[in-house]
């Protein structure tokens, strides 16, 4: 376990906060919030092969299909709820949420074997 006083020596929470201001999901915020040391050396070469192919991926793929989403998980719950009616506010949000996971399903779907790692989470 890595002490207080480590983490702050190692800056730990600045790391937490510049990541945090680069996501483009409050879902990601949240995820963010999250992340904590690691300790299994497994774990920890798995996370760095993921950072590899995700950097290969912006510096020498296919544009990597991400953008900027609102909070729509509220609408989400609404929708299933019998005789309750989404307005037009509310279905543009998931709307974009639902072309935005279409394309990252899609996404360089010819060359997945290239990025291992990442390809698991774009095919969930």
């Amino acid at each position: 376990m890595i002490s207080q006083h480590t983490l702050e020596v190692l800056e730990f929470q600045k790391v937490i906060n510049l990541i945090r201001g680069k996501c483009l999901t409050p879902f990601g915020k949240e995820e963010v919030d999250q992340i904590k040391p690691l300790y299994d050396n497994l774990v920890i070469k798995r996370r760095l092969n993921e950072v590899s192919e995700i950097k290969d991926i912006i510096n020498f793929g296919d544009p990597f299909p991400l953008v900027r989403l609102d909070d729509c998980r509220e609408s989400l719950e609404h929708s299933v709820v019998e005789g309750l009616f989404l307005d037009t506010k509310e279905i543009k949000p998931i709307l974009e949420l639902i072309k935005s996971s279409i394309d990252l399903n899609r996404f360089d779907k010819e060359n997945r074997e290239n990025f291992p790692n990442i390809s698991e989470y774009l095919e969930k």
